[in-house]
C-alpha cells in the first residue's frame, strides 16, 4: 500500500483537530478554546489503496515562532518530510486565519490544500466566499467544508490521493525590493547555495528576525553579508523590515478578501446580534464575574448532587463484592491469602476510588460543555485583570481550567504562552489547582464530616486551591520574575451549541485515563500495601505491628502537629505521591471489613479538626509523580525540585494553621 505523510496545520480553534479526528477516527481532545493541541499528534487514514499518515501540528498564528508550540510547527515543516499539507481556515475569520497560511505558501514547495471550514455558519450569516477565485489567485486547491458535519471530507480525501502540482506562490512585494532580492541572490550565488531554503523566503524571513533564518545565515559563515542586505531593504522600505513584510502580507490579504468575500447585511437590534448580547453579560466587569462564580458553583453542585445516587450504588456493590470475597476462604481449594488479597486489598482499595467514577464523569462532561460553547475563552478574558494582579498572564487561565481535570495536560498547555518566564510561573503554580485525582479525598472526607454542607465546603476548598495558586504566583513573581509584564491577546470564538457526541467522546477519553490509572498504578500499589499490611503473618492484618504499621509509625510523628499523627494517614499521604487517588485507595485497603464502611472508619480515625487539616494538606502537598515529570520536561529539574519542596512546606504550614484555628473553634 502506498504511504503518504500529510501535515495538518491551522490556527487554534479553526477545526483542525476535528478534521484530524474525522479523517483518522481518533478521539483527540476537541475544544472551543486556544491551545488544545500542544504536541504533534499522529494518526492513520486509509483511502483508495493509500495509507495517509496524518500529523496534527499545534495551532499557530504566526510561522515566525513566538511560542514553543509555534516552534514545534516550524521544526516539523523544516525537518519533516511531508508529501502534502492541509491548511485549515475558519471561514468566519478568514483574514486572521490567512496570515500564517500565506507564510506557509511562501515557505513550502510541496502541494498545499486549503480547507475553508465552518462554511455552514458562514452561509447562515448571509456571507458569500468566492473560494474559486481565491484558489486561482493563490494557485492552490480550496475545499469549502463544515468538518463537524462531515461536509467536504470526501473532496479532501480525493485531493490527497491526486498528483497535485507543487505550491508556487510568491508574496508580492515592492518591485524595488523584489529586484534587490533577485540581484543579491544572483551576485552571491555561492553563498545562497549554502542556505537550505528557497532564496526569497530565506531573505524575507531573515529580515523578519526569524530564528531559523538567522541560524542558517550564521552557519553559512556570511551573517554580516545578510545583515548588510537587511539594512539595504530597510532604506528602501523606509521602515523596520519586520514591520514592512508583515504589513505586506496583511495588505495582500485585505486586497484579496475585498474582491472575494461579500459580508452579511448590517445587523438589526441596534447593531447587536445574539453573540454581542451574550458577550455583554459574560464579559461584563461585574455581572460576568458573578456569572462565572455561579457557573463554577453550579458545576460542583451538579457533580456532587447528581453523582450521589450512582456513587451509593457502586459503594454498596463493592461492599458486597468484598464480603463475597471474604467468604472465599471457606471454599475448599482456595488459599486464605487469595481471599484476603481480594477482600482486604484489591476490592476495597480500587473500589474506594471507582465509586467516585460517576462524579468524575459528570465533572468532565460539564467542563467539556463549557469549553465547547466558547465560554471558557470569555472567562479567560474576564479573569485577565485578576490573573495580572497575581503576576500571571491572562492566558494562563485556560491551562488552569484544564488543571481541574488533570495537571499534566494543563502543564503541557502552557506552551501556548509566548514568554518563557510566563510559562515557568504558570507551570510552578499549576499543581495547586485541584485536579480530579483529589476529588475522591474531598468527597470521602466531606461526606464523613460535613454531609449537610458538602457543596459549600467543597466549593470553598476549590476556591482555596485557586487562591493558593495565586498567592504562590505572587511569591514566585517577586522572587524570580519582577520585570515580567505581558498583555493578553486571545481570540474569542463564536458561541456554539456543543455536539453531544464530541462531549461524550472527550469525557470518555478522560474517564479512560482515570480507569487506566485504577487498573495499573493503583492496582499494583494496593497489592503492595496489602502485602506490607499482612506481614509478618502472625499478627493481625493492618495492625501497628505489621511492616506497614512500623513504616507508618516512623512517619506519623511528622504529621502530629497537624492533627493527624495516625500511622494509616501517614502511609496514605506517602502513597499519594504516586497518584493522589491512592490516598483513599490506601485507606480503603487498610479496612479489614471492606470499602462499604470507609466513611465510618475515617470518622474513627480523625476528629473533625484533624480531618479538615488532612484535606487541606492533601490539596496542597507535593504533586504526583506524573505531574513532577511534566514539570521537569517543560521547565527543568531545578524548578521541579523547588516546586516539590515549596509545596510540602506550604501544605505543612497551611494545614498547621488550619488545625490550630479549627481545633480551637470546635474545642
Amino acid at each position: 500500500m502506498k504511504r503518504l505523510n500529510i501535515a495538518l496545520i491551522g490556527t487554534p480553534n479553526s477545526g483542525k483537530t476535528t478534521l484530524f479526528n474525522a479523517l483518522t477516527g481518533a478521539t483527540e481532545k476537541v475544544g472551543n478554546l486556544c491551545g488544545v493541541t500542544v504536541e504533534c499528534i499522529r494518526g492513520i487514514c486509509s483511502f483508495s489503496d493509500i495509507e495517509f499518515h496524518i500529523h496534527d501540528l499545534p495551532g499557530l498564528y504566526n510561522l515566525i515562532p513566538n511560542s514553543p508550540d509555534e516552534g514545534i510547527v516550524k521544526d516539523a515543516l523544516i525537518k519533516g518530510r511531508f508529501d502534502k499539507i492541509i491548511a485549515i481556515i475558519d471561514a468566519n475569520n478568514i483574514e486572521r486565519n490567512l496570515f500564517p497560511v500565506i507564510q506557509l505558501l511562501e515557505f513550502v514547495k510541496i502541494p498545499v490544500i486549503l480547507v475553508f471550514n465552518m462554511m455552514d455558519e458562514v452561509r447562515k450569516k448571509g456571507m458569500m466566499v468566492d473560494t474559486e477565485t481565491i484558489s486561482r489567485i493563490l494557485k492552490t486547491p480550496i475545499v469549502p467544508a463544515a468538518v463537524a458535519g462531515c461536509e467536504g471530507l470526501n473532496e479532501i480525501l480525493n485531493l490527497l490521493k491526486e498528483d497535485l502540482p507543487a505550491n508556487s506562490f510568491s508574496l508580492p512585494v515592492d518591485p524595488k525590493i523584489d529586484s534587490l532580492m533577485t540581484e543579491f541572490s544572483g551576485r552571491h550565488q555561492a553563498v545562497m547555495e549554502k542556505i537550505p531554503h528557497d532564496p526569497k523566503w530565506f531573505l524575507i524571513n531573515f529580515c523578519e528576525n526569524d530564528h531559523y533564518a538567522k541560524k542558517a545565515a550564521a552557519d553559512s559563515g556570511s551573517y554580516g553579508l545578510f545583515e548588510t542586505f537587511r539594512e539595504s531593504v530597510e532604506i528602501l522600505a523606509l521602515r523596520d523590515t519586520e514591520i514592512y513584510f508583515s504589513s505586506a502580507r496583511i495588505g495582500y490579504i485585505k486586497g484579496l478578501l475585498k474582491e472575494t468575500v461579500v459580508k452579511r447585511p448590517a445587523r438589526k437590534n441596534n447593531g447587536k446580534d445574539i453573540h454581542d448580547r451574550l458577550d455583554s453579560l459574560f464579559i461584563h466587569p461585574f455581572l460576568g464575574f458573578l456569572i462565572f462564580l455561579l457557573a463554577i458553583f453550579g458545576l460542583f453542585w451538579a457533580v456532587f448532587s447528581l453523582g450521589a445516587p450512582l456513587q451509593n450504588i457502586l459503594e454498596r456493590l463493592f461492599g458486597l463484592l468484598s464480603a463475597g470475597a471474604m467468604k472465599l476462604s471457606s471454599v475448599k481449594g482456595i488459599p486464605a491469602g487469595i481471599s484476603s488479597l481480594l477482600s482486604r486489598g484489591i476490592i476495597p482499595g480500587i473500589g474506594s476510588v471507582i465509586i467516585f467514577l460517576p462524579n468524575i464523569m459528570i465533572m468532565f462532561l460539564l467542563l467539556s460543555f463549557l469549553e465547547d460553547t466558547g465560554y471558557i475563552s470569555r472567562a479567560a478574558f474576564l479573569m485577565d485583570k485578576l490573573m495580572h494582579a497575581a503576576g500571571l498572564h491572562g492566558k494562563s487561565f485556560i491551562p488552569f481550567m484544564l488543571g481541574f481535570g488533570c495537571n499534566v495536560p494543563a502543564i503541557l498547555a502552557t506552551r501556548t504562552l509566548d514568554a518563557k518566564k510566563d510559562r515557568i510561573l504558570t507551570v510552578m503554580v499549576m499543581p495547586f489547582i485541584a485536579c480530579s485525582a483529589r476529588l475522591p479525598i474531598i468527597l470521602i472526607f466531606t461526606s464523613a464530616f460535613f454531609p449537610r454542607h458538602k457543596v459549600l465546603v467543597i466549593f470553598g476548598l476549590y476556591i482555596m486551591s485557586i487562591l493558593t495558586a495565586f498567592l504562590s504566583a505572587v511569591i514566585f513573581k517577586r522572587l524570580f520574575f519582577r520585570k515580567v509584564e505581558s498583555d493578553l491577546i486571545i481570540e474569542l470564538p463564536p458561541y456554539r451549541l456543543p455536539k453531544p457526541e464530541y462531549m461524550f467522546k472527550e469525557m470518555w477519553m478522560n474517564v479512560r485515563e482515570f480507569l487506566k490509572k485504577a487498573g495499573t498504578i493503583i492496582f499494583f500499589s494496593v497489592v503492595i500495601i496489602w502485602a506490607l499490611a499482612s506481614f509478618p503473618g502472625d499478627v493481625p492484618y493492618a495492625s501497628e505491628t505489621t511492616v506497614l504499621g512500623r513504616i507508618g509509625h516512623f512517619l506519623a510523628g511528622f504529621f502530629t502537629p497537624l492533627g493527624f499523627g495516625n500511622w494509616k494517614a501517614a502511609v496514605a499521604l506517602v502513597t499519594g505521591f504516586v497518584a493522589k487517588e491512592q490516598v483513599i485507595s490506601t485507606l480503603g485497603a487498610l479496612i479489614s471489613s471492606g470499602s462499604g464502611d470507609i466513611i465510618e472508619h475515617i470518622r474513627g480515625l480523625f476528629p473533625p479538626a484533624s480531618a479538615f487539616s488532612f484535606m487541606v494538606f492533601s490539596m496542597i502537598y507535593t504533586p504526583c509523580v506524573a505531574t513532577l515529570a511534566a514539570i521537569r520536561k517543560e521547565i527543568g529539574v531545578k524548578w521541579m525540585i523547588l516546586n516539590a519542596i515549596y509545596s510540602v512546606l506550604l501544605a505543612y504550614t497551611t494545614a498547621f494553621i488550619v488545625y490550630q484555628i479549627f481545633g480551637r473553634v470546635t474545642a
